[in-house]
């Protein structure tokens, strides 16, 4: 009967999916208290955080005093070691993070980095959540009015769902966004509410 149980309990814990998380940030579990906690000099807004490289790099090591000297040394050695706590995978740095709240709980991330890190933290998310459930490629337009081709991979989860974007915005900016079906929902009722409105003032 142990061994039934063993055998049982492995199957069980080895069809349990990764819990969707970012920085051990769980998506629909984690709160603004483990944000801030985990990202000193994260601005907390009213229905998101926000976290830039910059403020993170601040509050962690202080101003960056530019001249050479002992003071230098200090700091880029501190930015050198903290900017790996922002890593996205495969040396790919986060630049700007945004968590969305709902009740309480963060039920969205999504960061932006440079795009020349796109193979390596969409790599890095195939070793932790498996294949991609979609690869598509997209035409997109930039903020400059080009145009160009993005690849776009997304996985789908029980909790929600993964979209990494080759190029968003700008030609040198991709983005990852890890969402949960609670924080979709919640933004297609907004969308419907907005239509609602907007054809009240027609």
């Amino acid at each position: 009967l142990v061994g039934v149980l063993a055998g049982f309990s492995s199957c069980v814990s080895a069809q349990t999916p990764v819990p969707l998380e970012l920085k051990n940030i769980q998506i629909g579990v984690s709160t603004t208290d483990d944000v801030t906690k985990r990202f000193p000099g994260a601005r907390v807004l009213r229905n998101a955080i926000i976290v830039t490289m910059n403020d993170y790099v601040g509050a962690k090591c202080g101003s960056n005093p530019y001249l050479p000297g002992p003071n230098y040394e200090k700091f880029f050695k501190c930015q050198t070691e903290v900017q790996n706590d922002l890593f996205v995978g495969a040396g790919t740095m986060g630049t700007f993070w945004q968590f969305y709240i709902i009740d309480g709980n963060i039920e969205s991330i999504s960061v932006t980095f440079h795009s020349n890190g796109f193979v390596g933290a969409s790599g890095s998310l195939e070793v932790k959540y498996g294949k991609a459930s979609q690869t598509n490629t997209e035409i997109v337009k930039t903020k400059g009015g080009a145009t160009f081709e993005s690849k776009v991979m997304t996985w789908e989860h029980p909790d929600g769902s993964i979209r990494i974007d080759q190029i968003s915005g700008n030609i040198d900016e991709s983005r990852l966004v890890m969402s949960s079906s609670k924080y979709r929902l919640s933004r297609e009722e907004a969308e419907k509410r907005n239509i609602t409105e907007g054809a009240k003032k027609l």
